[in-house]
């Protein structure tokens, strides 16, 4: 394959992509308002860039101006040949990044916030950005985790996540954020499969994980069992299959049923600590479902209700017969589009931020500390309950304004059994938890979509 040519970003001369050192953009700003200036450090040779700007009949002070704008407005982290990056280390004190690596966390964020509400151009331009890094864990892992934010929107984005967290782990088999993103992708896809699959390669990598992931992966299996069949079915006692009423032989091992009575199926009520890690995951994936709605900008602002052509508008609603004449119904108020909206979003920050409690809590089994937040969820519930009643919306918006309130009563009973379950270390309780978390993440991914929905209408 033939190699990619890059071009530093101070000297620019050519170099590969391997040779490129990554400078953090933070770094370089936070550099540059300390006084950083590349057109006077010994090392970095900006002659380029003087050139180009005599030409323009600048000055060289002029030229570092102008180039001080373009670090301060800039969104992404600078590339810079290892001559270029060793004079910053030296002026700056700055340790750069090493070669080949480069700090996703922050490119995915400054690419994210550049973005604004175009869930799309975001995972393009994040792409476009990594394409020509080497193939590295971590660059598969944060094309995954971008990936995942437009899973709402389009839901193939969720196989290409996967494709991307599958190809981190075949980089490093120990990669911990992967395997907790597939876990959480799989889980949105309700592959139930590819969550055990996961779990299991998770098991053999990672020697604090595997007495977890048994446990989480058996209690998964009995929750499937226990919904895929009815109450009152016997099961072979050898192999535990269901059997049919009035059969003398097991169809699956042939074990003469008449030599012991089959046995009914009593589900365990003992909690298993570790079955908490369920609660943590799937907090984690909602946080990330939430993440996207931070990205909402409505660009329609409140406008009243529209007359049809031809009509006289009127200040006020003629009275119904039944009223007298002399008492004018009240004037209908504006829709409040915008500001639902609005509330929506420090709505499900609130709710991240408790949520990521119950995940940290869910993770340290500490039952006092998720106890606790489980009690802060349903309070918050409750209380935005109460409060999304108070606005009026467009009959576009009221399909996800519905939808919000879903996401409400799945966090508030997931509060509710979630703080019960803890008090008590009760399986039923943990299970319900389990389930109005569940619910809630499909609320969530269902009223990102209705959003989008209202906003390409109003466009």
């Amino acid at each position: 394959m033939k190699e990619i040519k890059m071009y530093c970003d101070l000297c620019n001369k050519p170099i590969s992509a391997n040779e490129m050192v990554r400078i953090p953009l933070r770094d370089m700003q936070q550099a540059v308002r300390e006084g950083f200036n590349p057109f006077e450090t010994p090392g970095i040779d900006m002659s380029a860039s003087v050139g180009r700007a005599s030409m323009y009949g600048m000055s060289v002070e002029q030229a570092f101006q102008g180039w001080r704008q373009q670090v301060i407005a800039d969104t992404t982290d600078w590339g810079l040949c290892p001559m270029c990056a060793e004079a910053f280390r030296r002026a700056t004190r700055r340790i750069p990044t090493p070669k080949g690596k480069r700090d996703y966390s922050a490119l995915f964020e400054s690419v994210l916030k550049s973005a604004g509400s175009s869930i799309e151009s975001f995972v393009k331009n994040f792409e476009k950005q990594v394409t020509s890094d080497p193939d590295t864990a971590d660059k598969f892992f944060w094309l995954g985790a971008a990936n995942m934010i437009c899973t709402p929107k389009d839901p193939r984005y969720l196989d290409k996540a996967i494709k991307f967290f599958e190809k981190a782990l075949e980089i490093d088999p120990k990669h911990k954020n992967a395997y907790a993103k597939l876990l959480g992708a799989y889980m949105s896809k309700k592959d139930n499969h590819g969550v055990r699959r996961t779990a299991m390669r998770w098991a053999k990598v990672d020697p604090d994980l595997p007495q977890e992931a048994r446990q989480w992966l058996s209690e998964q299996e009995e929750l499937e069992k226990s919904k895929s069949t009815k109450k009152g079915i016997k099961y072979c006692p050898r192999c535990g299959s269901p059997v049919k009423e009035g059969s003398l032989f097991c169809e699956n091992c042939g074990y003469e049923l008449s030599k012991g009575e089959p046995k009914e199926e009593k589900p365990s009520k003992k909690v298993v600590p570790k079955m908490v890690v369920i609660i943590a995951i799937i907090a984690v994936v909602i946080i990330s479902y939430f993440a996207f709605s931070e990205l909402w900008e409505p660009t329609t602002t409140e406008t009243p209700i529209q007359e049809p052509e031809g009509t006289v508008v009127q200040t006020t609603t003629p009275a119904p017969t039944t009223i007298s004449p002399t008492t004018p119904a009240p004037p209908t108020p504006p829709y409040q589009d915008e500001k639902y909206l609005s509330w929506t979003t420090g709505t499900s920050f609130n709710l991240t931020e408790i949520l990521e409690s119950i995940a940290e809590s869910a993770n340290a089994e500490d039952w006092e500390a998720l106890e606790r937040n489980c009690k802060n969820l349903y309070d918050l519930a409750m209380k935005a309950l109460d409060e999304e009643k108070q606005f009026k919306v467009s009959p576009e918006l009221r399909s996800a304004k519905r939808e919000f309130v879903k996401i409400l009563n799945a966090c508030r009973w997931a509060g509710y059994y979630g703080e019960r379950g803890a008090r008590n270390q009760d399986l039923d309780d943990i299970e319900k938890t389990i389930e109005y978390l569940e619910t809630a993440l499909g609320c969530v991914n269902k009223f990102n979509e209705l959003v989008e929905e209202y906003n390409a209408t109003k466009k």
